[in-house]
């Protein structure tokens, strides 16, 4: 089982091409992957990894993804099992949302520094 952040197309385009190649089997014939994109926070995780918000699993067969719902069965049952390509993009969708977060954020802090207010009072 894979967790990374890397683009959509990466496991079907570059990873598993090697993987059959190395292990001589195919995909779905022997050989499965599972991708799940890690959703952890500076400062807590260890934490998140122990008591995950989400966990998203994306697998090539039902095999895969049953062995991935095995590793993470300590921690969740609760497991979010799109299409692998899906599974990278909701890691970088959540990306994205965070970061637009924090630099609008930013933005109401200038804006409340201006104007001498608290922007902590602001964005509780």
């Amino acid at each position: 089982m894979l967790t990374s952040t890397v683009p959509p197309g990466t496991t079907e385009g570059l990873l598993i091409p090697l993987l059959e190649k190395a292990s001589g089997k195919l995909c779905g014939e022997g050989l499965g992957v599972a991708f799940s994109p890690e959703f952890l926070r500076e400062g807590s995780a260890v934490h998140d990894c122990r008591v995950p918000a989400k966990t998203v699993v994306g697998a090539t067969d039902e095999r895969a993804l049953r062995i991935a719902r095995s590793i993470l069965a300590p921690y969740t049952q609760d497991v979010i099992a799109p299409a692998i390509n899906v599974a990278k993009s909701v890691k970088l969708a959540d990306n994205a949302w965070h970061a637009l977060k924090v630099a609008f954020a930013n933005e109401i802090g200038r804006f409340c520094g201006a104007q001498d207010i608290d922007s902590h009072a602001v964005m509780p």
